[in-house]
């Protein structure tokens, strides 16, 4: 998991004040948990599996958020996000609410019945975090066009403990539909015969380039998201570039450093306790 990302100019993806949290991807598809999931998911909306984004897995710490936002980002083959699935996975002690400060109770014993919330959530719409809870809401109007205001929302800074949640957007339409049936026959054949997930607590340069030539020439410096860490994968020279040090064995301290100098979490276990029901 990294520093969560927004949408920046030109539509890159971009590390901001605005989003604090750590976050990492889930392939659709990707395994027999996941397509579970996501077939609730399909159930509960009424709208096909097709329609759904990857799963996002989302980590906040105390003091970390997501400011006001609308989840209407627009894809050009699937067009916008109609809907939100926001499942949360544990439970913080304290803040980490999911608050929609456009929005009023339309019962005001609901917000009694729900509470307490903190500062952030105080006053709003408001759903406070419980483990195996999952929230519904939709932000198109049902003319399928124009935005729903009320559905701009907030993820409050957690204020004790830690928030685990999962987050599934879905489309209007099919979003790239042809990534199903190819993930499923990666599953139906085993572990991909190819390729490998890069470590970032390991410490090494990607084989076949000339690291040394392109170090020298400044593009440690210059092409950092080549060299050391991009949007989506680690850089290809990172050991030559001084971003990491070569650990021994057993060296977990280490290991741990390597991966927050690029912007990993180091995962802590204990924090992530689902009880089998």
């Amino acid at each position: 998991m990294r520093r969560s990302t927004v949408v920046g100019a030109g539509g890159k993806s971009v590390e901001d004040s605005y989003r604090t949290s750590f976050g990492t991807f889930l392939r659709r598809c990707q395994d027999e948990v996941v397509e579970r999931v996501e077939n609730r998911v399909a159930a509960w909306t009424h709208i096909p599996l097709e329609h759904q984004e990857d799963i996002q897995v989302l980590r906040y710490e105390a003091g970390q958020f997501y400011k006001v936002h609308a989840d209407t980002i627009r894809d050009p083959q699937a067009g916008v996000r109609v809907a939100t699935v926001l499942v949360y996975l544990n439970e913080p002690s304290e803040g980490g609410e999911t608050a929609f400060p456009n929005s009023e109770w339309v019962d005001p014993e609901l917000a009694e019945r729900n509470g307490p919330f903190s500062d952030c959530a105080e006053g709003h719409v408001a759903f406070k975090p419980k483990v195996g809870d999952a929230l519904l809401f939709w932000s198109i109007n049902p003319d399928g066009v124009t935005e729903d205001p009320h559905a701009s929302h907030t993820g409050c800074p957690v204020l004790s403990g830690v928030k685990w949640t999962l987050t599934k957007w879905i489309h209007a339409r099919p979003f790239r539909p042809e990534e199903i049936p190819a993930a499923r026959a990666v599953r139906a054949r085993g572990k991909p015969a190819a390729g490998r997930v890069e470590d970032p607590s390991e410490c090494s340069d990607r084989p076949g380039l000339d690291c040394a030539r392109m170090r020298d020439q400044g593009k440690c410096e210059s092409d950092r998201d080549q060299m050391i860490i991009g949007a989506w994968r680690l850089g290809a020279c990172r050991k030559t570039c001084g971003a990491c040090r070569a650990c021994a064995d057993g060296d977990q301290e280490c290991r741990d450093e390597n991966r927050r100098n690029v912007g990993y979490l180091v995962f802590n276990p204990s924090e992530l306790h689902i009880p089998v029901q």
